[in-house]
């Protein structure tokens, strides 16, 4: 039997990969890095500089550690991250792509120190004692107490936050990402430890234990050395103290309590100086989250911003008061949505992001606002885009295409683009430098204008469009280079008086008390660049430093702060007035004043920071630069064998009937899983006390994410014997359709009961279209919607070899609208044989948000409710039933018998506050259903005292 499941094994493990990609190996002391041609060059940059990264933080942890990590490189995934497991053994996942998110563009070379941040992880929840590396050995890296259960989110990610920071770079270094503390120590909503240690479940979630818990860690491992902070990592590594939670191994090594430490940490937060003088309205009533904000500067003025990541609303503007009208909603948002921006003549409004498309690629849709309607979709994969008017030549599509993890400046014809979408052909394509990230385009002047990072410095960059022998291209023109330390944070284009270009910017310093001047700058400020239009312009400075006919941009800079800082800001000099985005400690709103400049909140003029590159002045060049020689160490690369990590895996001292996530009281479980995780498996062992039975089953699943499979096999006898085999086969996938997704799942299983010689096979396929919206701030705040129908086959022989075939053909819906009243509804038409209708619905009439740590006890208080709802159900012996017999069936309906109840729950839900069971969550309380109908069994009442983890 053994021999068997291992050949099982190995075949699944081979169709899994081969129709995946090729893959190498790069192999190091404590790494193989594993990754498709595409990646190579991030490969190489891991591969060269993990070693050094790896003697780096065990030196900082004072560890002596002997660890290796499989990493798996893949372009598959067009949003910049990675992630570390240690379940079933410790791995690291790269996903490889240039970085479009400003909070990860913090640091000199993004990817290195995204990779840095997983290994620490790696680091620390490994750091155990000689009983627990034992364990591991035997069972599985997945046995790490600090892993599971002795620290938290915010010191997991607090550790790694303040591990990248430490060299001046990362996010306690920038101070738009140290806003959220700042931010909170103005509103008087400091957080305390549990409330920041990660199950906080409604906005801004986790983000509390990265920016707080890496400024905590930051904190102590300055006032206390880094020797007590790795004492505290071994000691949370060798299960804790008796008080093994974080609390109790943080009083043990610190000699003070972790509340009192927590609340001496806060004491240290500056709060900034606000500019009193500035009258802050909201354009939307209702506190949301707001993001992605364009300004529509043409015949017609207005904003267009993102909210609740779901709908596009849309706000005229007032020509003479610069006031906003009334909001509407102008489409439904589509996914991630990454920048939106309008063309200078305010007909489009161009989406880039990760919407809904089948590769989860970027991509670029133009909706016209004249028309009100997209006149092109899913134009792939651009992150950013904007429509140039180049004179003589007519209009372009320029975008940044992202590609194999690199990223690529493009030009496509733009009405090709509106009458063939994704088809309209590249006219133009350059790759940038591996290192060189791109956060924004726009077009002005007959140029292309993006806003880039490479080794740490910003700059804003001109491209000048060229024709030769009738080839366009985009070439290099001049660069404006911010000064080290301001880090800005959006870039949009404000327009031109004729003689300069007007930008504006969000910026940042480094640091909680970083400068803009003299003044401390703690909170996201504006800054407007002016840039002369004429190559040979210059504005003059009084500065001895700066020669006086250098061509320069004239910067100014807010001196005073707003509460929420300013972000994605547009100042509209027509009626003075400044349009931005506020992120509040609990809201994100889009957001206006007036009368700018002036008082606290007037621009302070900074310009001769920021000189043109002089060593761009006067050599334009193309975007690419030359390929780098391979280095000689790729000749030793090799393919990759899937087989070596198949016995690698993790024991569960827990069996399972796999096929049904049955448990069973006593046994075992295998688990095992490549680390491309194309391949995942399962084996299991266990006894049944109660059905007096033993049983094996393996399930295996993994596959694309557009197609995924899972196979599971269970095998049970009894004290008499062979029992039953039972099976179970699911393919399922997702196909986008519009803005939406449709789900298409199709499913087989079969059982062979052996006792009394039955045979049961079933097929099961359906269909589904879903939609998920959140419609505000609050935990209830969503719409969803679910419809498909199904189609069930069940074959049957008894021991009498009677053969029977029943074929049912069912609809289901499910829904859910938040507000006041959140409903959930869901309704099942001939979901098998036996039922014709299942109905339900639950209202919750009550719902108290606590999001609060309970006192000496590691569990965080999410919230209360009180639900009520009703339940029915009409069914009958097996039988064929079909929906286009619906007219019989209803006039059938007195046969079926019928069974109906009210019910009413009284719940609390509770979290852990360890490490990263923070996901889970307890749902304690009671469920009272009184029953009433015709129902054969008259049961009355059913009083369940619920206790049910989910996650």
């Amino acid at each position: 039997m053994k021999k068997k499941v291992l050949v099982l094994l190995f075949i699944l493990a081979f169709a899994s990969h081969a129709i995946a990609e090729s893959l190498y190996t790069l192999r190091s002391e404590h790494f193989e890095f594993i990754y498709p041609e595409e990646s190579e060059d991030t490969a190489i940059i891991l591969y060269e500089n993990a070693e050094a990264l790896y003697e780096k933080a065990t030196s900082l942890l004072q560890a002596d550690l002997d660890l290796f990590f499989p990493v798996y490189i893949t372009p598959n995934t067009q949003q910049l991250n990675a992630y570390f497991t240690a379940a079933p053994y410790n791995r690291i996942v790269f996903y490889d792509t240039p970085a479009d998110s400003f909070s990860l563009a913090v640091f000199s070379n993004t990817k290195l120190l995204v990779f840095y941040h997983e290994l620490v992880h790696g680091l620390t929840m490994n750091m155990k004692n000689g009983f627990w590396n034992f364990l591991s050995t035997l069972f599985g890296d997945v046995y790490s107490p600090s892993y599971l259960y002795t620290s938290t989110l915010s010191f997991l990610e607090g550790a790694t936050v303040s591990f990248e920071s430490m060299d001046g770079e990362g996010r306690l270094n920038n101070g738009d990402s140290l806003a959220y503390i700042v931010q909170a120590k103005l509103e008087d909503v400091f957080p305390s430890w549990k409330d920041a240690s990660g199950p906080r479940d409604v906005f801004p979630k986790t983000q509390y234990a990265y920016i707080f818990g890496g400024a905590f860690n930051s904190y102590i491992q300055k006032k206390y050395g880094m020797e007590k902070y790795s004492e505290l990592w071994k000691l949370c590594g060798s299960g804790g103290g008796w008080n093994p939670f974080i609390d109790g191994s943080f009083k043990k090594v610190y000699g003070i309590s972790l509340e009192e430490e927590w609340n001496a940490f806060a004491e240290t937060i500056p709060v900034p100086v606000l500019a009193d003088d500035v009258d802050i309205s909201t354009v939307a009533e209702k506190p949301s989250f707001h993001s992605a904000m364009a300004f529509r500067n043409g015949a017609e003025k207005g904003i267009a911003f993102l909210e609740n990541s779901s709908f596009i609303r849309y706000a005229p503007i007032d020509s003479d008061t610069g006031l906003p009208g009334e909001v509407r909603t102008l489409l439904l948002g589509d996914g991630y949505v990454s920048d939106m921006s309008f063309t200078d003549d305010g007909r489009y409004l161009l989406i880039n992001g990760i919407g809904t498309n089948l590769a989860n690629t970027y991509s670029l849709k133009i909706y016209d606002m004249e028309q009100d309607e997209y006149v092109a979709k899913e134009v792939y994969p651009l992150s950013y885009a904007c429509i140039a008017d180049f004179a003589g030549y007519g209009k372009f599509v320029v975008g940044v295409a992202v590609r194999s993890g690199r990223a690529y400046l493009e030009i496509r014809d733009f009405n090709e683009v509106l009458a063939q979408g994704n088809d309209a052909a590249v006219l133009y394509s350059a790759k940038f430098p591996v290192l060189r990230e791109v956060y924004g385009l726009c077009a002005a002047g007959g140029k292309v204008w993006s806003l880039e990072k490479e080794n740490g410095l910003w700059s804003v960059v001109a491209y000048e469009f060229c024709v030769e022998d009738n080839r366009c291209s985009l070439e290099r023109q001049k660069s404006y280079a911010f000064p080290y330390g301001i880090v800005p944070s959006s870039f949009t284009y404000g327009g031109t008086n004729g003689e300069t270009h007007t930008f504006y910017f969000a910026v940042a310093g480094k640091g909680l008390s970083a400068g803009f001047e003299e003044e401390p700058g703690t909170l996201s400020r504006l800054l407007v660049m002016e840039i002369p239009m004429s190559p040979d312009s210059s504005f003059a400075t009084a500065e001895p430093h700066v020669p006086a006919e250098a061509t320069c941009a004239r910067v100014s800079i807010a001196k005073g702060d707003v509460s929420g800082g300013v972000h994605r800001p547009f100042y509209d000099a027509s009626t003075d007035t400044l349009y931005f985005i506020a992120r509040k400690a609990e809201s994100i709103d889009v957001s206006f004043c007036h009368g700018i400049p002036g008082g606290l909140f007037e621009l302070n003029p900074i310009y001769d920071k920021f000189v043109e590159n002089p060593q761009e002045t006067d050599n334009p060049q193309e975007i690419s630069e030359p390929e780098p020689e391979k280095p000689t160490f790729l000749t030793e690369r090799g393919s990759y064998n899937p087989l070596r990590y198949v016995f690698k895996g993790a024991f569960i001292p827990a069996g399972m009937d796999l096929t049904t996530d049955y448990a069973y009281l006593l046994g075992a479980t295998w688990m095992l899983v490549d680390p491309t995780e194309n391949f995942k498996a399962l084996i299991s062992g266990g006894w049944d006390y109660f059905n007096g039975k033993v049983g094996a089953s393996i399930r295996t699943w993994g596959g694309p994410s557009f197609l995924s499979y899972e196979l599971s096999f269970l095998s049970e006898w009894s004290r008499f014997g062979f029992k039953s085999l039972r099976g179970k086969c699911v393919l399922s996938g997702a196909i986008p359709v519009n803005t939406r997704r449709q789900e298409i799942q199709y499913a087989d299983k079969f059982i062979y009961e052996y006792d009394n010689d039955c045979h049961d096979f079933t097929n099961k396929a359906g269909i589904a279209y879903a939609s998920d919206f959140k419609t505000g701030k609050g935990y209830f705040d969503k719409l969803s919607f679910t419809a498909g129908a199904t189609f069930v086959t069940e074959s049957f022989i008894n021991s009498s070899s009677t053969y029977e075939i029943r074929n049912n053909l069912g609809l289901f819906v499910n829904g859910g609208i938040g507000g006041f009243l959140p409903i959930t509804v869901n309704a099942s038409l001939i979901p098998d044989s036996k039922h014709f209708l299942d109905l339900s619905a639950e209202a919750v009439l009550l719902s108290f948000e606590i999001q609060k740590g309970i006192p000496l006890l590691p569990l965080y208080a999410n919230r209360f409710t009180l639900t009520g709802g009703y339940r029915a159900n009409w069914k009958d012996s097996p039988r064929n039933m079909m929906i286009l017999d619906f007219p019989d069936l209803i006039s059938d309906l007195s046969s079926f018998n019928v069974k109906h109840g009210v019910t009413c729950g009284l719940n609390f839900t509770l979290s852990p506050i360890m490490s990263l069971m923070y996901s889970f969550q307890f749902k304690f309380g009671a469920d009272f259903t009184w029953y009433f109908g015709n129902e054969q069994d008259n049961k009355l009442y059913d009083l369940v005292l619920c206790g049910v983890f989910t996650f």
